[in-house]
């Protein structure tokens, strides 16, 4: 019984390292990919060249196909940063960093509003349980 107690908390930790290190993995590749937009917009504004510009844009819209979470928009700041690309110059840019916003916009509503519905729920199972209990 000891050993198994032993073995199921080694494998607790081992798992929250794992799931620590792939959290890490993925804010790194979301920073990067935000920076390479943000690069290449920076491009696209000083020379007017298509080729950055398009560049930016597939950045772009590689991030809106990477799954984030509030924690990610914020531990990153890309949350933030996304904004200046949403005044870009380059109507493309804008038009795409816009709709990015908005997506991720909806993204922390929606973990907003799940997370406010558990505690909710939480609490009302707690005064129901001293209901039942006084």
């Amino acid at each position: 019984m000891i050993s198994s107690n032993r073995n199921l908390s080694l494998l607790a930790r081992l798992s929250h390292r794992i799931f620590s290190a792939v959290f890490i993995l993925m804010e790194k590749e979301l920073l990067a990919a935000f920076e390479a937009a943000e690069k290449a917009a920076e491009a696209a504004a000083a020379d007017g060249g298509l080729a950055e510009e398009d560049r930016c844009l597939d950045a772009l819209k590689r991030l809106r196909r990477m799954p984030v979470t509030t924690k990610d928009l914020v531990n990153t700041q890309v949350g933030k940063r996304i904004r200046s690309l949403t005044k870009h110059p380059k109507p493309r840019i804008q038009s795409v960093a816009t709709d990015l916003f908005k997506f991720w916009k909806s993204v922390v509503i929606e973990e907003t509003n799940r997370d406010s519905k558990k505690s909710s729920t939480s609490v009302d199972v707690n005064l129901a349980k001293n209901r039942n209990s006084a």
